[in-house]
Formats: C-alpha cells, sequence, structure tokens
C-alpha cells in the first residue's frame, strides 16, 4: 500500500476527495513512520507531515502557506534528512520530488478554496 496526496473539500468532509491530483503518490506506507514522522523531520521543526503517524493528514485552506512553507523548508534540507534516514544523499531527490508534489497540491488547493490531505 502507497500514501497518496489528494485535494479535499472541507465543506463537504474530510474525506470528500476530489481527484485533482495525477501524479499524487506520496511515498510507501512506511514511510509515514519512517520518513514523514521521522526524527529528522521532527527535529527541523516539521508540524503537519508528523501528523501521518496517528492516521491521515488534513491541511485545511487556511493552513497552506504554512503547510507550504514546511515543504520548502524540508524540501530544502532533502540531503540532510536523507543522510540521517539511510546513510546517504541517494534518496534526497525522492524526498524532493514528493514534496514538490505536496508543493503542487497546496498550491491547486489554495486557488480552489480546498485542503491537501495524504492518506
Amino acid at each position: 500500500m502507497t500514501l497518496v496526496v489528494d485535494l479535499f473539500n472541507p465543506a463537504e468532509g474530510p474525506y470528500a476527495y476530489l481527484n485533482a491530483i495525477e501524479d499524487d503518490a506520496a511515498g510507501f506506507e512506511s514511510y509515514r513512520l519512517r520518513l514523514w514522522s521521522g526524527p529528522p523531520l521532527v527535529a527541523r521543526g516539521a508540524r503537519f507531515l508528523p501528523r501521518l503517524a496517528r492516521g491521515d493528514l488534513f491541511v485545511f485552506p487556511e493552513q497552506l502557506p504554512e503547510f507550504a512553507e514546511e515543504c520548502r523548508s524540508l524540501r530544502d534540507d532533502a540531503d540532510a534528512i536523507a543522510i540521517a534516514l539511510w546513510g546517504s544523499s541517494d534518496g534526497a531527490n525522492e524526498i524532493r520530488r514528493y514534496l514538490d508534489r505536496f508543493l503542487s497540491a497546496a498550491a491547486l488547493a489554495e486557488q480552489r478554496a480546498v485542503g491537501v490531505c495524504i492518506s
């Protein structure tokens, strides 16, 4: 099973997916704990992505700017995050690819006044 990123309409409930993201991969299910909730992200002050340890992540429209800032900051540190997790920077491009997807989703969500879900 893999994680996916999508948009949702908060007026209709958190699982009112819009199926608006074509390339929606957000990592392996194991990334929920290992990457997105892992010590390297927590140590960098990540607040949104570590919530995946407890369940699906819902970013509501008013939270999109903070979520995007978190993703940009983590993207800038992708090499160091990969080294901390896997002992080399080989996985940094994969981390950047996922974070770029999250940033694109956040931009689209902002345009449509909806939220982002990673589940």
